[in-house]
């Protein structure tokens, strides 16, 4: 589980996922790909459920690891709808 604010998002051609830039509430940033599928805005808090990859996975293939994250998903919960203002902008629209 992983509980934070979206800073923002990069959307990536040809792959099932988008990259996800999350600050946690100690301050840590994060880079999470979470799937197209899912609405996530600029501003909001939000908390993400996560299946555990292998351990071995971690210490031998970064970007495997992220491929798997992108797989074991299990829910996205809105914590906080309060995005940095009330228009339309390039960093609050949703995904």
């Amino acid at each position: 589980m992983l509980e934070g604010v979206c800073t923002g998002f990069c959307p990536k051609l040809f792959v099932k996922y988008r990259e996800v830039y999350l600050i946690d509430t100690e301050g840590v940033s994060h880079t999470l790909p979470i799937g197209k599928d899912y609405k996530i805005r600029t501003g909001c808090s939000y908390r993400f459920y996560f299946l555990s990859p292998p351990e071995s996975l971690k210490e031998n293939c970064p970007w495997m690891e992220k491929a798997m994250l992108a797989d074991s998903l299990l829910g996205v919960e809105l914590l906080e709808n309060t995005p940095d203002s009330g228009t339309a902008s390039p960093s609050n629209m949703d995904l």
